[in-house]
C-alpha cells in the first residue's frame, strides 16, 4: 500500500508539471510547433494511463471514511489532464490549418512571382512622405495598398515599413512610439489626424486652377495639352473631395478664357454663336412636354468651353501625327515679343501673381466687386457657415483695400517701410513733401490739416496711389463718369 501511494504521488506530480507546461506553451506569443504539441500530447496520455492504473490498484484498499475525498482527487486530476489534451488537440488542428493556408498562399505567390519574372516587371518603389499635407493623400493611397492591407505582414512589419517611408515632420510626429505591433494603429491615427486635411487639399486644387499658365499660341499643341491635363487633374481632385464643379465654375470660366490663345477663344465664340443659331426651337410633343434637339445647349459655359477645348486639342494632335515637324509650332514676331515680355515679367515679379487682369475692366467698382465675389467664394470653401445673398459694403471695402495695398506695395514700398519704422522719407521720393502715415489696414495716407472735422476718413486723409497704374486710372474714371446713384 505504501508503495502504491508513493507511485501515485510521483505520477500526480508529473501530471501537475505537464499541465503547467501546457498552460505556458498555449499562453506564449510564439505559436508552438506541431512537433512540440504532439510530444506533449503523448506524455499527457501516458501520465493519464499511469494514473488510472495506480488509482485502480489502490481502490480496493481505500477506507470508507476516506473514499469520498479520494475519489474527488482522482476526478480532479483526470479532469485537468483531459482539459489539457483537448486544448492541445485544438491547437494542433489550428496550426495544421494555418500551415495549409500558408502553403496555398505561398503557391499563389510563387505563381505570381514566376509570372512577374517572365515579364520582368520593374521594382516598385514607394514614395516617401516628408510631412507636407498636399502629398499625404497620394502617399497614403499607395502605402495602404502595398503595406496597410497586406495580409502577409504583421503590425510590427507594417510599422517598420511606415517608419522607413517617413521623413521630416512626419517621422518626428511618431518619434515617441515604441517599435511594437500594438503601436502601429496609434502611428496611423497620429499621422491621419495631423496631415489629412481635406480643406487644405481643396485650397491647393483651387489655387492650382487660379495659377494655370496661359498658352499664347494655338499652334503650341504640347503646351495646350499640358494646360488641359492640369485643369483636369485639379477638377478630378476636387471631385474626389466632394467639391462639385458648380461651386467654382463661375471662377474657372474666366480663368480658362484668359489661359487659352486668342485664336481658340475667337473660334469658340464663333462656334457657340453658330450653334445657337442652328439649334432647332423647342417643340411640344403629344404628351404636352417640351423637347430640344440640341444637347449641347444644356451645357454650362464652363463645360461647353472645356468640351470645345478637348475637341480642338484632339483634332490638332491627330493632325500632328501626320505632320510631326509642326509639333512645336511657328511663332510670329508679335508672338515672340509677347513671350519675351511675359518671360521678363515672370522673372522680375514677386511670387504672388495678379488676382485679376485689370485691363479686362472698365472701372474700379467692377474690379472691387469681382474681387469681393472671389474672396467670398474662397471663404465659403474654407468655412461650413457659408455666406449668400448680395455683396455687403464690408466685403467691397475689403476688396478695395486689397487692391490699394497691392498697388501701394508695388509703387511705394520704400515709403511704406519708412512710415512703419517712423523714419524720414528719402529725398528721392516723390512723396517727400507730404506727411505720410499708414492706417490700421496698412494703407498709405496723407496726414492733412483737417483731422478734427466731421468729414470721412478718405476726405480727411486721402489715399496715395501712383499716377500711371491701371488701378489708379480705373479709380479716376469711376469718380469722373459714375452716375450719382452709383
Amino acid at each position: 500500500m505504501d508503495v502504491l501511494k508513493k507511485k501515485r504521488k510521483a505520477v500526480r506530480s508529473q501530471a501537475t508539471r505537464l499541465t503547467k507546461e501546457t498552460d505556458d506553451i498555449l499562453a506564449a506569443e510564439e505559436a508552438p510547433t506541431n512537433e512540440k504539441v504532439s510530444v506533449l500530447l503523448e506524455r499527457l496520455r501516458l501520465v493519464k494511463q499511469q494514473l488510472n492504473d495506480v488509482d485502480a490498484a489502490m481502490e480496493p484498499n481505500v477506507k470508507d471514511d476516506e473514499a469520498e475525498a479520494e475519489f474527488e482527487q482522482v476526478i480532479e486530476y483526470g479532469d485537468k489532464i483531459a482539459t489539457c489534451i483537448c486544448r492541445l488537440n485544438l491547437k494542433k488542428e489550428q496550426t495544421e490549418q494555418a500551415s495549409k493556408d500558408k502553403e496555398i498562399r505561398f503557391q499563389a505567390t510563387v505563381g505570381s512571382a514566376s509570372a512577374a519574372q517572365r515579364i520582368k516587371l520593374p521594382k516598385l518603389e514607394l514614395t516617401k512622405f516628408d510631412g507636407k499635407r498636399k502629398y499625404w493623400q497620394p502617399f497614403w493611397e499607395q502605402f495602404e495598398v502595398a503595406v496597410h492591407k497586406n495580409t502577409e505582414l504583421s503590425n510590427i512589419d507594417r510599422l517598420n515599413y511606415l517608419k522607413t517611408l517617413l521623413t521630416g515632420e512626419a517621422v518626428t510626429a511618431i518619434a515617441g512610439l515604441q517599435a511594437s505591433g500594438d503601436c502601429y494603429s496609434d502611428a496611423v491615427d497620429i499621422l491621419r489626424q495631423r496631415f489629412r486635411n481635406p480643406e487644405a487639399f481643396v485650397q491647393d486644387h483651387m489655387q492650382g486652377l487660379i495659377d494655370v499658365k496661359p498658352v499664347f499660341s494655338a499652334r503650341n499643341v504640347r503646351a495646350l495639352r499640358g494646360l488641359y491635363d492640369e485643369i483636369q487633374v485639379h477638377m478630378r481632385g476636387l471631385k474626389a473631395l466632394d467639391i462639385e464643379d458648380d461651386g467654382y465654375q463661375a471662377m474657372l470660366y474666366p480663368v480658362l478664357l484668359r489661359a487659352l490663345p486668342k485664336e481658340l477663344i475667337l473660334d469658340y465664340h464663333r462656334s457657340h454663336a453658330e450653334n445657337q443659331e442652328e439649334a432647332t426651337p423647342a417643340v411640344v410633343d403629344d404628351s404636352g412636354s417640351t423637347t430640344s434637339s440640341s444637347d449641347s445647349s444644356q451645357l454650362t459655359p464652363l463645360h461647353s468651353l472645356l468640351r470645345f477645348f478637348r475637341f480642338e486639342l484632339e483634332s490638332r494632335e491627330r493632325t500632328l501625327e501626320d505632320r510631326p515637324d509642326d509639333a512645336h509650332g511657328d511663332f510670329t514676331a508679335e508672338e515672340l515679343e509677347n513671350k519675351r515680355e511675359v518671360g521678363v515679367l515672370n522673372s522680375t515679379s514677386d511670387k504672388e501673381d495678379e488676382l485679376l487682369d485689370l485691363e479686362d475692366f472698365s472701372s474700379a467698382s467692377r474690379v472691387n466687386r469681382v474681387t469681393a465675389w472671389i474672396f467670398r467664394f474662397v471663404r465659403n470653401l474654407r468655412s461650413s457657415d457659408r455666406i449668400s445673398g448680395p455683396l455687403t459694403a464690408t466685403e467691397i471695402d475689403h476688396a478695395k483695400g486689397f487692391w490699394v495695398r497691392r498697388v501701394q506695395k508695388s509703387a511705394f514700398s520704400a515709403e511704406l517701410e519708412s512710415t512703419k519704422k517712423r523714419s524720414r522719407i528719402s529725398n528721392d521720393s516723390a512723396l517727400k513733401e507730404f506727411g505720410l502715415w499708414t492706417d490700421e489696414n496698412g494703407l498709405l495716407r496723407i496726414k492733412g490739416r483737417i483731422c478734427s472735422t466731421e468729414t470721412t476718413l478718405d476726405e480727411r486723409h486721402p489715399i496715395v496711389l501712383p499716377k500711371k497704374h491701371r488701378y489708379t486710372s480705373l479709380v479716376v474714371y469711376y469718380a469722373m463718369f459714375a452716375e450719382p446713384c452709383q
